[in-house]
């Protein structure tokens, strides 16, 4: 018997029943805390691959610009190309009436 009147028995179910909640709560933050854990770990895999992406495209950019230069390059020296054959074709043109005025 305890010194409140109560048997001994009876103190350890109680305190016995009262561990049960808490202990289910506990088992309960570890279940939560393995989640956040494994969560966290999946989020750091993605942010990675969000990276790699990312880089890749970068590199991708890079190599279009450089052909988007190169393409540019080969316009302007096709333009200036055509208009040497514009200014030959003129200059046979101004030939020819010449020639045709002449005969």
């Amino acid at each position: 018997e305890t010194p409140d009147g109560g048997s001994a028995a009876s103190q350890t179910e109680d305190h016995t029943a009262g561990e049960l909640p808490l202990r289910k709560q506990c088992d309960e933050a570890v279940v939560l805390a393995v989640a956040a854990k494994a969560a966290a770990a999946s989020a750091q895999i993605d942010a990675r691959c969000v990276r790699s992406q990312l880089a890749i495209a970068r590199a991708t950019l890079a190599e279009c610009e450089a052909s988007i230069r190169v393409l540019g390059a080969e316009a302007a020296e096709a333009r200036a190309c055509t208009a040497g054959v514009e200014a030959e074709c003129a200059c046979l043109k101004r030939e020819k009436e010449t020639l045709l005025r002449q005969a």
